[in-house]
């Protein structure tokens, strides 16, 4: 056995610079047909469990507005030409009114104004977020159904418009921009009506409601630093969640969001459900742009777009392989022809010829693993080189092809080495001798 692994390390030093082309081209043809066979077979597990992750989750909607106007450099313009919400409350009636979509679909339905409030005496004030939100999205965000009438508040919202109402009954000055709001007692006052209040915090700190108040400063950075600070405080703490069915229309200098999350009642995906809405959302808005946020939709579609080139990649990488084989063979050939003498030495002076060949596919097998395993660290470099940057796991049915093409690879090409130098003939001629 020592001289058996003795032989091979000093046959692979020997030959290494033939070995190392064979090592290469087996690398990169290994590499490339296991990426390939990535995309194919793992893709379509990647498909079923986000296609499993969007009926049991939920799917944003977004939209984008087709205007001739820039919002940064004419804001105003921007905000003459878009006077209603992106979906109005109006299209979100007409949507649940229709029994072919809530039947299969939960419409979770916010919409928001931004509601600053300055302290005119002190300059202090508060900047507020107010929520119709209906009892769907209420119970997804917080966990628990929501009372009739209710108003919930975030604890910075509460210990804000609390200080509001204290100022109110000192008689100091304030400005509402869009509504009258502020807590007195123990009831919310939302232009001169009466809501019960409790504080709540949400399940999930990070969800997936409109969080920004766009303004359009000429300084960037300070723009930029506004933003940064807006998205680092937690929305909810700033919010006044009121039902849905109380929606007022607020002054025309409010910035208005929408939320439009849908979510599958029977947890079956259907892709025409979701599409339909989309349609009937677009057709409604004609400036407007309706998709929604999809990982299955988005995976599917970069299949969709990569799939001949992948192609066309595993027919490169098959043809690579293709010439490794035809290499291995070569230089099998080559190499058993140059020992053949020693070889044949070795049989007449008692070794197998069986012994011989196990050592010389080992030996072969040896540089085919090595640039096996080289073509699955590199993967990332050569999925870089296939242009798709989608997301891929490691397959074993690809790994366990090119182990066994490997395997293939080296006994065919000993064994085709073996029959073309017929060592056994000169055995037998040195025997005789």
């Amino acid at each position: 056995m020592k001289y058996s692994f003795s032989r091979i390390l000093h046959n692979l030093m020997h030959n290494w610079l033939l070995y190392l082309f064979i090592l290469l081209s087996f690398m990169l043809g290994a590499g490339l047909f296991i990426i390939c066979m990535n995309f194919r077979m793992t893709g379509e597990q990647l498909l079923k469990e986000a296609k499993r992750q969007s009926a049991e989750g939920v799917i944003q909607v977004h939209w984008a507005f087709n205007s001739e106007f820039d919002p940064m450099t004419n804001p105003m313009e921007f905000m003459q030409e878009r006077t209603d919400y992106p979906i109005s409350y109006d299209t979100y009636l007409n949507l649940i009114a229709n029994p072919q979509y809530t039947d299969e679909l939960d419409f979770l339905f916010a919409l928001k104004i931004n509601d600053p409030i300055f302290i005119l005496d002190s300059g202090d004030g508060a900047d507020l977020d107010i929520y119709f939100m209906n009892e769907t999205l209420f119970d997804y965000l917080y966990g628990f159904l929501r009372s009739e009438g209710m108003a919930y508040l975030g604890d910075t919202a509460y210990a804000d418009l609390l200080h509001i109402g204290e100022e109110i009954k000192k008689g100091n000055d304030i400005l509402f921009a869009n509504s009258e709001i502020y807590i007195d007692g123990d009831s919310l006052i939302v232009d001169d009506r009466a809501y019960p209040y409790e504080i709540v915090m949400p399940m999930e700190p990070d969800i997936s409601l409109p969080t920004i108040v766009e303004r359009w400063d000429d300084d960037i950075e300070e723009r930029e630093e506004h933003l940064d600070e807006a998205i680092r405080r937690n929305t909810m703490n700033i919010a006044v969640i009121l039902p849905i069915e109380n929606v007022f229309i607020p002054s025309s200098f409010a910035v208005l969001h929408n939320n439009l999350l849908l979510r599958y009642r029977n947890a079956e995906w259907q892709v025409d459900v979701v599409a339909q809405v989309l349609r009937e959302l677009n057709h409604i808005d004609k400036k407007s742009h309706f998709t929604v946020e999809n990982r299955y939709l988005t995976l599917k579609s970069q299949m969709e777009a990569y799939g001949y080139d992948m192609d066309r990649w595993l027919l490169i990488a098959v043809s690579i392989l293709f010439l490794s084989g035809v290499g291995c063979i070569g230089s099998m050939y080559l190499l058993l022809d140059k020992r053949r003498h020693f070889m044949a030495v070795s049989i007449a002076y008692g070794s197998t010829l069986k012994r011989i060949m196990i050592e010389t596919v080992a030996e072969l097998l040896i540089v085919l693993s090595a640039g096996g395993i080289l073509g699955i660290l590199i993967l990332p470099l050569l999925q870089k080189i296939t242009v798709y940057q989608g997301e891929l796991r490691v397959n074993m049915g690809g790994i366990g092809i090119v182990v066994m093409t490997a395997l293939a690879f080296s006994v065919l090409s000993v064994s085709l080495g073996m029959h073309a130098v017929r060592i056994k003939d000169v055995a037998a001629v040195l025997k005789e001798e």
